[in-house]
């Protein structure tokens, strides 16, 4: 006979398998103003009334009583905690947790066993810099693939004068290159700049 397949996602069951009990027993607690209709999982009283079995199995057989639809927020943490704690996401987490933690913070953010430790307790028990540690490494990631354009649309009413010859090319450029902290060097060109080149084909 098949066995039935589980609701529990892989992030979840990689962090179960993984992290340490009172850790995995914050990220399925923790809510936002995204996860108002999730289910209370009951996790904690789950591991206090009932003593046989292994922890770990006990909270994987709880969670596979709910439906995927219900596990899909923890899901969503679960793999979020865990971007922050492969890979670059490691030195994303740290690079802003020396920035945004206060000295306390600090000292017990690096007393966690691992970076998925540190990763879950930073979820937490410090959301914004977990926040700001994420949006710091999908920047990083999209810094990396190379060359960056953007775009911007004036509105009519509000355009200003520009003169292309007169921009400082190189101190903007090393602005942008501060700003984004890029490894590489940063280049700017103007569009009236361009169009010129373009005539003289």
């Amino acid at each position: 006979m098949a066995r039935k397949a589980t609701p529990v996602g892989r992030f979840a069951r990689g962090l179960i398998e993984d992290a340490p009990i009172d850790l995995i027993l914050g990220v399925f607690k923790a809510r936002g103003p995204e996860t108002d209709n999730e289910p209370d999982f009951g996790l904690a009283e789950v591991l206090e009334n009932e003593t046989g079995g292994a922890p770990r199995d006990r909270i994987l057989e709880t969670l596979d009583l709910f439906d995927q639809d219900d596990l899909t927020p923890a899901e969503r943490r679960c793999g979020r905690v865990r971007n922050l704690a492969e890979g670059k996401g490691v030195a994303s987490l740290d690079t802003i947790a020396k920035k945004r933690l206060s000295n306390e913070e600090f000292i017990e953010y690096e007393n966690q066993l691992d970076p998925l430790c540190r990763s879950i307790w930073t979820f937490i028990n410090a959301r914004h810099a977990f926040e700001d540690a994420e949006s710091f490494y999908f920047a990083r990631q999209y810094r990396d693939l190379g060359k960056m354009y953007d775009a911007f649309e004036v509105e009519l009413g509000n355009t200003t004068g520009f003169d292309a010859i007169s921009l400082d090319k190189a101190a903007l450029a090393t602005k942008i290159s501060e700003v984004l902290e890029l490894k590489t060097k940063c280049t700017v060109t103007a569009m009236e700049e361009l169009e010129n080149k373009l005539s003289d084909i």
